[in-house]
């Protein structure tokens, strides 16, 4: 039996790639923990692909204060939910 892999984070390589929910704004999204980068889909994970110039994820504490949500505290904007795997 194959077992699913934790998704390392494209952008630094660096950390396992997180499903979380983003309190404030009621939604889902993949978080790295150790770059803050962020993808609202999961489809979106990885480099742009061939032809693309723009990026894939945001930042999360950006992404955040462009929401109108500009407190970072993990513990209270953030609720980890599981590791992405594939």
């Amino acid at each position: 039996m194959k077992r699913d892999a934790k998704v390392v984070c494209p952008q630094c390589g660096q950390d396992y790639l997180l499903r979380v929910e983003l309190v404030a704004l009621c939604t889902e999204a993949i978080l790295c923990p150790e770059c803050d980068a962020l993808w609202l889909r999961e489809g979106d994970v990885g480099p742009p692909g061939p032809g693309s110039y723009g990026v894939t994820w945001f930042d999360y504490e950006t992404f955040m204060k462009e929401s109108g949500h500009p407190a970072t505290r993990f513990e209270v904007d953030l609720k980890v939910l599981e590791p992405l795997t594939r």
